[in-house]
């Protein structure tokens, strides 16, 4: 089961969606929103997955428009490389929607989910020229922490770098 697209927060240059997922193998072909080469950052348990089953994931999302993949869990690491895999396959085909996909991945013993987060806010980049939304897809047990953090971005930027978005542009 996958729950709708959400739009959970806003940033003055994008808006911030969460998707809820018992079984990322349920991902749908097609959705919604957000708008086409947006920032994604997967949250996810997904020992045991199959490579087929990741690559499959990876495969659906990149063809609704992900301009950059951050992967954070378990075993992000895996995630990760099925994105990288599947956007090879994407660029050998001349498909490439979105350009080059960036991708990372992290572990909860290297990053913590909020530093995951605020990662895929301020970090992650597409080769759009526009600031892209950000998808969050994540499992029911992340699900109430993550749209806490989305719905208020200024406050994930104190905690995790001390300041907020707006010290950052004005040089505090």
């Amino acid at each position: 089961m996958v729950s709708p697209i959400r739009l959970v927060g806003r940033l003055p240059y994008c808006d911030l969606y969460l998707a809820v997922v018992r079984d990322f193998r349920d991902w749908p072909q097609k959705i919604e929103r957000p708008r086409p080469c947006f920032r994604l950052l997967t949250a996810l348990d997904t020992d045991g997955a199959s490579a087929e089953d990741l690559a499959e994931f990876a495969s659906k999302l990149l063809d609704q428009g992900c301009g950059s993949a951050d992967s954070w869990g378990t075993d992000a690491s895996r995630m990760e490389d099925a994105f990288d895999w599947e956007w090879v396959e994407r660029d050998e085909r001349g498909e490439l929607p979105c350009g080059l996909v960036v991708t990372t991945s992290a572990a909860p013993a290297d990053e913590s989910l909020d530093e995951a987060l605020w990662h895929t806010l301020h970090v992650s980049w597409t080769e759009d020229e526009k600031t892209p939304d950000v998808l969050v897809v994540t499992s029911p047990q992340w699900a109430e922490a993550i749209e806490t953090r989305l719905s208020d971005p200024e406050r994930l930027s104190r905690d995790v770098e001390g300041r907020t978005w707006t010290d950052s542009l004005s040089g505090r």
